[in-house]
């Protein structure tokens, strides 16, 4: 089944410029943070957790629940789980009651409650719960009013889920409950069966419950209300995405509705509304009603930051109204997006930015920051070059990594025809680790821009700006960064900055008890492409030119032929894979991990030390008609406030140095990010090119001066036609 879905890209272009002529919606952000006093005042234990969610809507009410683990007196700790409603009519949409469900439902402490279905029906709102009570381990389904005003749970009512042609469902599978007409429609798989077996569909009045038949369907991804008298089941059949509908009146399939496969994948169902996505910034729904796609906005002309918007789920969409929930730091916000009578940036330049892999929160940040400060530019952006746009899921099945190698290389070669046509973006996100597209050709030096700012050594981290100079130019601003090798003690490191390729096998016997961290890898290309990327800087000659014709990519693939299998044996790996270390935001009682340790550098011809790889980094692309703009864009992106942001080392020294944590825990960062002379880099479309030619060395089928003369013979001509 081929995911369609990030290949839907609008045909719909930004301006260059924001005017009247060019207008874009603007729709005015107001957010409030939801996290009931119930919540908020529940005593989370150091080492626990908490966590929200959205969900459901229904009517003008919203549904969150809130579940986490709190000390219990002396005793073990608890797990606590809250239900609260909102009342998203009210200006301020104000918490309506927040309620404790183990002490409404009269549950024990160990029992389990899970919500299944909340709705309105004879002028009551209801909810459906499973409860698995742990005292007899049995488990019910049981149907309660709920008191809009002080969320108090009355009339438990319960609800028959077996059917009576005599199958016992598998309880563990049972889900998607759906309400319409008096009924709950659901899904489960048949007791002895799993869910590689087909699906049963159902529908129960409360004493009654029969089956429907629906043999064609093999997979139920979700079910929903189509309208007030038709279900739709989201699914799969012969491998094709398909969604049906369900008649209430007759209870059985009346057929299909012809929906685009990219809505059916993955995609948030909206009860009567229809299929939710969110491409290219644009907040799209497949209607039910109106049968075709429809645009709710465009979220690059909201106040929602990037990240805010990426992961939101919509609550409710009227032709005025938005509103949508995501989740920050395991706590809810609310989005009300009401649409303005003006665009508040009409006269902008518009700056366009893109990426490849994320868009990380530091960046959307800084982007947020820089449209509300500048006059003169808007920023926006866009996922045209995102790699996964271009991956083909059918291959994934085959060989994941060289599927997801060919998608990079065929996003980069896409952006550097842009780029050379004049129609690129102004600002690339990310993309420092592919070499192919660091050439005045493609991105503007920045080296000069940086040594204007006269940064400080007390202020950034200077060597990695140093590290990411290539042959005297600086084509990435380096943002953020994470370090992987090895994270041994003093005593296994000694004095040791690599491991020689030659010398691995001994390493992995005497540090690893002869189980070798990179079998955490999926399969023989990964490892053999996680070593290349290692030392890609060995195969490129003084002119930019590859050359694998040299004893540092023979002895990358001899060790690979000798010694790692086409399939690795995870449960044979080690229990303590390559560490990857992101940066400082982590528990701190994670982070001790690094404490008294060294980080070493995974094996290489030259006994190299541990990489750096920049998770965040900007460029100005050779086709920006507003360089100056995107500039102060990247400028902003250094600010030491804009910094603070996500999860990763940042490189202004001064906001890492703020962070929350313990002395010890920061000098050994210290140690390990100064311990990095180099950064990841790569060429997706040679390394697939390799990854082609040398698995007939791998099965001795060529030597490997038969496969290198392929290989360079290959990779020249990509190189010649690049130009």
């Amino acid at each position: 089944m081929k995911d369609t879905s990030s290949k839907v890209i609008s045909e719909e272009t930004y301006p260059h410029v924001l005017n009247e002529e060019s207008y874009m919606e603007w729709w005015d952000d107001r957010e409030v943070e939801i996290l009931p006093d119930a919540v908020r005042k529940a005593e989370v234990r150091d080492d626990g957790y908490m966590q929200s969610e959205f969900y459901a809507s229904v009517g003008e009410k919203v549904y969150f629940i809130h579940e986490g683990e709190r000390s219990h007196r002396d005793t073990e700790p608890c797990v606590y789980r809250f239900l609260s409603c909102y009342d998203i009519a009210s200006d301020n949409k104000s918490e309506l009651w927040c309620v404790d469900l183990f002490s409404a439902l009269g549950a024990g402490e160990n029992d389990l409650i899970t919500v299944k279905n909340i709705h309105e029906a004879e002028g009551k709102t209801k909810i459906l719960f499973e409860k698995r009570l742990a005292e007899d381990m049995s488990i019910e389904w049981c149907e309660y009013d709920v008191n809009t005003e002080t969320g108090e749970m009355t009339d438990p009512k319960l609800i028959n889920i077996d059917p009576d042609n005599g199958t016992k469902l598998n309880p563990g599978t049972v889900g998607a409950f759906v309400f319409v007409e008096g009924k709950y429609y659901f899904s489960g798989y048949p007791q002895g069966a799993n869910t590689s077996g087909k699906p049963v569909i159902l529908v129960s009045d409360g004493s009654s419950c029969s089956q429907i038949k629906s043999d064609e369907i093999e997979i139920i991804n979700d079910m929903g209300v189509f309208d007030d008298k038709t279900i739709i089941v989201n699914g799969v059949s012969a491998q094709t995405s398909k969604a049906w509908l369900i008649s209430a009146e007759s209870n059985s399939i009346t057929g299909t509705v012809d929906i685009p496969e990219q809505y059916l994948h993955f995609k948030q169902l909206m009860n009567g509304m229809g299929f939710v996505s969110v491409e290219n910034r644009k907040l799209l729904c497949w209607s039910f009603s109106e049968k075709h796609e429809k645009k709710e906005l465009d979220y690059n002309f909201t106040g929602i930051s990037y990240t805010d918007s990426r992961d939101a789920q919509l609550v409710s969409a009227k032709d005025n109204q938005v509103i949508v929930v995501n989740i920050i730091d395991s706590v809810p916000h609310m989005h009300t997006l009401i649409k303005s009578s003006s665009n508040p940036h009409i006269g902008k330049r518009v700056i366009k930015c893109a990426y490849f892999q994320e868009v990380t929160s530091l960046a959307a940040k800084a982007v947020q920051r820089f449209n509300d400060r500048s006059n003169e530019y808007y920023a926006i952006i866009i996922d045209d070059y995102r790699f996964w746009n271009y991956v083909n899921e059918d291959a994934l099945s085959e060989d994941a990594t060289r599927e997801f190698n060919r998608a990079r290389g065929e996003a980069s070669t896409t952006l550097m025809a842009d780029i050379v046509s004049g129609k690129g973006p102004d600002v690339l996100l990310d993309g420092s680790d592919y070499r192919e597209i660091q050439s005045p050709k493609y991105l503007v030096d920045l080296k000069g821009k940086i040594d204007e700012l006269n940064l400080k050594e007390d202020e950034y981290f200077l060597h990695v700006f140093e590290m990411a100079e290539l042959e005297g130019k600086e084509f990435f601003i380096p943002l953020q960064f994470s370090l992987s090798g090895f994270l041994l003690t003093e005593e296994k490191a000694g004095d040791r900055k690599g491991v020689k390729i030659s010398d691995y096998q001994s390493f992995v016997q005497t540090t690893y008890n002869g189980n070798d961290p990179l079998y955490s890898l999926a399969d023989r290309t990964s490892y053999f492409d996680y070593l290349l990327g290692n030392s890609f800087d060995l195969f490129i000659g003084e002119d930019g030119k590859y050359d694998f014709d040299n004893s540092a990519f023979r002895e990358i693939a001899q060790y690979i032929q000798a010694n790692v299998p086409e399939k690795i044996n995870i449960e044979s790996g080690s229990v303590s894979p390559i560490a990857d270390l992101n940066g400082y935001s982590f528990d701190k009682k994670t982070a001790t991990a690094v404490i008294g340790r060294v980080l070493v550098g995974i094996p290489s011809p030259d006994e190299r030390g541990p990489y750096m790889r920049l998770v965040s980094c900007a460029a100005i692309t050779g086709c920006s008609s507003c360089q100056d703009g995107a500039w102060e864009l990247i400028r902003t992106m250094l600010d030491e406030d804009v910094q603070t942001q996500d999860m990763y080392f940042p490189v202004c020294r001064a906001a890492f140095e703020k962070a929350d944590m313990d002395k010890a825990i920061e000098e050994s960062y210290l140690r390990a990010i100064d311990s990095c002379s180099r950064y990841f880099i790569n060429d997706y479309t040679a390394i697939n090119i390799i990854n082609e030619e040398i698995q007939a060395y791998f099965y001795g089928q060529k030597s490997l001066d038969d496969v290198i003369a392929t290989i360079n013979n290959r990779v020249s001509l990509l190189q010649n036609e690049r130009g």
